[in-house]
């Protein structure tokens, strides 16, 4: 099927000119790909900026809902499912190469793992410490092997954050071992 915009003339030309220029705009102008391109990926650039927010707000809010929490031991559970599901999204954002979120879930990981760790001192109980321990070491178990998974040069923050759970989980065994 042909649409024909005009006749054939010098002034026909121009009829289809604008007859093609009236048709673009109603496709929103686009006659390269560069703003078609960025049509595209603003969406994409606003998503990745909302999730970047989302994970930094969730771990504001978790914080001041872990300070609502009175009961120590309840507050220690809180925070070591919200670690774990901070390293969920660490590995997830390592996997899908954005390393800046990665780091940044696994340094909220670790900050939720320091308040654990306050909260079962406070609560002074073996379950409580035990039971930090035992999910620690096995975090540590997990970031082992994220680290195996994902490159050299990108295992920087990873690698650090290796070592802050080895002082947490030896300060945990402190409590539950008191010498």
């Amino acid at each position: 099927m042909r649409i024909s915009f005009g006749a054939s003339s010098a002034k026909g030309t121009d009829v289809r000119r604008r007859a093609w220029a009236k048709y673009t705009s109603l496709l929103g102008g686009a006659l390269d790909t560069a703003p078609v391109l960025r049509a595209f990926l603003r969406p994409v650039q606003a998503g990745l900026l909302v999730a970047a927010f989302t994970l930094s707000v969730s771990a504001q809010t978790f914080l001041a809902e872990l300070k609502m929490e009175h009961d120590p031991g309840k507050r220690a559970e809180k925070a070591l499912s919200f670690a774990d599901e901070l390293f969920d999204s660490a590995k997830t954002n390592y996997h899908s190469g954005d390393i800046h979120q990665g780091d940044i879930a696994l340094d909220n990981m670790t900050v939720a793992l320091n308040a654990c760790a306050d909260s079962v001192a406070q609560a002074n109980k073996t379950k409580f410490y035990k039971k930090a321990e035992m999910k620690v070491a096995l975090l540590q178990r997990r970031l082992s092997g994220l680290m195996d998974d994902i490159g050299v040069t990108e295992r920087g923050w990873a690698e650090q954050t290796s070592r802050r759970l080895e002082e947490i989980h030896s300060k945990l065994l402190d409590g539950v071992l008191p010498k």
